[in-house]
């Protein structure tokens, strides 16, 4: 039922947590056991939930601390892309760059984050565009089919950029992106150089 899927368990050493831990695993998911870092049970809690034949991993921390949630359950992608195309188009080569540095050490591909600033960047165009036209944010939601609590954010966001940048841009991703897979470019290095060029 759950195979294939993973689950964080917090408190999950022993107790309510430990029994939650358990029955979800014996439905197949995969659990994340968290627990304080002073507990010796969540160490042995994995041990059983890999006897039922499922990945397990402990990882410790107190969830009322931000740095330890981060590790827990670190940022989505998407959000970090969000904020390095927001950087990027704020000319801000410092935040760009953290954010950059930060995505590559969570070892996310060149690739995939080109193709991610890539709609990142065509969002903003198309909802710019969308928006000067006259159409309310449910109808951009559906005709580019995001979210449509992702298009105020995204039409606000807009607003401070030059159209004819973001084109440039993208036009800029489309080159680096033809230039990696033809082996002309290094992966690493034509992403950063992209980056800098702000």
């Amino acid at each position: 039922m759950l195979k294939g899927r993973t689950a964080i368990i917090t408190g999950s050493g022993r107790g309510i947590g430990k029994a939650i831990a358990m029955k979800l695993a014996s439905y197949g998911a995969n659990i994340v056991i968290n627990d304080i870092p002073s507990s010796e049970d969540a160490d042995k809690t994995c041990e059983e939930i890999k006897a039922l034949g499922v990945d397990s991993i402990v990882v410790k921390g107190d969830v009322r601390k931000k740095e330890d949630v981060e590790r827990l359950v670190p940022p989505r992608v998407e959000e970090d892309v969000f904020k390095l195309t927001n950087a990027l188009m704020n000319h801000d080569l410092r935040n760009t760059m953290r954010v950059y540095q930060d995505l590559i050490s969570q070892n996310h591909e060149p690739l995939q984050l080109i193709g991610l600033i890539a709609n990142s960047l065509r969002n903003l165009y198309q909802v710019s565009i969308m928006s000067k036209k006259g159409y309310r944010d449910t109808d951009i939601a559906s005709a580019l089919g995001l979210n449509p609590r992702a298009i105020y954010p995204i039409r606000k966001n807009a607003a401070h950029f030059d159209i004819t940048e973001l084109i440039e841009k993208l036009y800029a991703l489309s080159e680096l992106d033809y230039a990696i897979k033809t082996g002309t470019v290094d992966k690493y290095r034509g992403l950063e150089l992209f980056l800098m060029r702000i």
